[in-house]
């Protein structure tokens, strides 16, 4: 389902004919090219005319639904037939909104081409109003920012991984350690690292990451090996009663 905010632009006034809206705020146009990731996009532009319930769309607009400019007569009909299903209510809902009140919206949905390619789109628009203050016709921008959202989805998979092969890095060298201090073998040292992680509500990797650090600066007052990683790992009251690692 797509998501959106108010207040994404400033009302301004409009007029009741059916010719193609002026340029529009460079701001909004700023705005959008910054949420489509930074790079170069056209911007679709609309106008729906309320009194004729009619629409004029950019050749931009044509494109990004799959059209040739004039290819097509835009409609609602058409314009929603277009949109991802699970959008459509989304977006009746905000047409409905901004007739009523003409407020500013901005939102991102799914849509759905004539080759049945599925874009994410980011759409701002608002209100003209007529001189006594009816909203008269609703002018907008569509910018596709799919290829945007895919490089974030991208980055974020690259440095959850990245993160991922860090943490399991961090662990290895942590067993290592136990491995040379108490001869176990790597499922056994696993397996301590772990007890000790549960019983301290440690994250193993911050456990892990302590441990490799102990050996890196050393504990001066720390007698043995065994000792400092043991100091370590169970720094506990010993007059307690505490549950004890496996062996």
């Amino acid at each position: 389902m797509g998501s959106g905010a108010a207040g994404c632009g400033r009302r301004r006034s409009g007029t009741a004919s059916g010719a193609a809206p002026d340029s529009g705020p460079q701001g909004w146009v700023a705005a959008m090219d910054a949420l489509a990731g930074g790079s170069s996009q056209p911007v679709a532009r609309y106008r729906y005319d309320v009194r004729s319930a009619t629409w004029w769309w950019s050749r931009d607009m044509y494109l990004l639904h799959g059209f040739e400019p004039g290819e097509v007569v835009p409609t609602t009909e058409l314009m929603m037939a277009h949109k991802d299903v699970e959008d459509r209510s989304d977006a009746l809902e905000r047409a409905q909104a901004v007739i009523a009140g003409g407020e500013p919206f901005c939102w991102r949905h799914r849509i759905i081409d004539a080759g049945g390619r599925t874009r994410t789109v980011l759409s701002l628009g608002e209100g003209a109003r007529d001189a006594v203050g009816d909203v008269v016709a609703v002018e907008g921008f569509f910018v596709d920012v799919t290829d945007a959202l895919r490089r974030e989805i991208d980055t974020e998979a690259h440095e959850a991984v990245a993160r991922a092969a860090l943490s399991r890095a961090v662990i290895e060298q942590a067993k290592g350690i136990l491995m040379v201090v108490f001869g176990s073998d790597a499922d056994a040292a696993f397996e301590l690292l772990r007890w000790h992680s549960q019983h301290r509500n440690l994250k193993l990797r911050s456990l892990s990451e302590g441990l490799v650090q102990l050996f890196t600066e050393g504990i001066p007052d720390a007698a043995t090996l065994r000792r400092r990683v043991s100091a370590y790992l169970d720094p506990r009251d010993d007059d307690e009663e505490q549950p004890r690692p496996p062996v």
